[in-house]
């Protein structure tokens, strides 16, 4: 199973996007929209084949996941970091009013921009500041679209620059932790599942 995900990432990844898109189009939207989780499993998952296994590879992973759930946790309870926002049902079970696939999320977001700001930078400050722009830029083409996929609503219809500001920041404090204790991460196919992952949305803000 390890090896035909390995060999047919890219086409994978494609085909569940454009069901994706084809579904949140249709008369189905509500029905598509609860297979996100599914969905970002499996971006994970073939992020994941990529990636050189090791004890410090899971450790980013596990203090991302943790970090971004609980700064979305202080967030939707307090306003205070993002700004003031809540959950829909899309992104399915909650935990303290947050989604537990938010920290698969963070995490996911991490790895790939990680590995994709590597093409771009060599150096610990270039490459951490290049992931937190990148991680940054996708929040940013999500938002729009967020509240008609039930994933999340802002009380002022939207996201305010504090929300853009904290993406920022915390992002480039995974970054910089990220690229403190891994090596140089190689692998070829995260730039384009950032670019599918980028594309689906771009699409969806010109359809929806």
């Amino acid at each position: 199973m390890v090896q035909f995900l390995r060999r047919y990432t890219i086409g994978i990844a494609i085909l569940f996007h454009c069901i994706g898109v084809i579904g949140v189009l249709s008369p189905f939207r509500d029905q598509f929209v609860l297979l996100t989780p599914f969905n970002l499993l499996l971006t994970f998952t073939l992020l994941l084949v990529h990636q050189k296994q090791s004890v410090a590879l899971w450790s980013v992973i596990i203090v991302a996941g943790i970090v971004g759930f609980f700064a979305e946790v202080v967030g939707v309870e307090t306003g205070r970091i993002f700004g003031e926002y809540f959950y829909g049902k899309a992104l399915g079970l909650k935990f303290f009013d947050v989604p537990l696939v938010i920290g698969l999320n963070w995490a996911m977001l991490l790895l790939m921009t990680n590995a994709f700001s590597g093409f771009l930078g060599d150096t610990f400050w270039v490459k951490s500041l290049v992931g937190a722009v990148f991680m940054t830029l996708l929040d940013a083409l999500i938002e729009p679209v967020a509240p008609l996929l039930d994933f999340w609503y802002w009380t002022n219809d939207t996201a305010p620059l504090q929300n853009f500001l904290a993406w920022f920041i915390i992002a480039l404090v995974m970054h910089l932790f990220a690229n403190k204790i891994l090596p140089k991460q190689q692998n070829p196919k995260a730039i384009y599942l950032y670019y599918i992952h980028l594309a689906f949305f771009f699409i969806l803000n010109f359809t929806l």
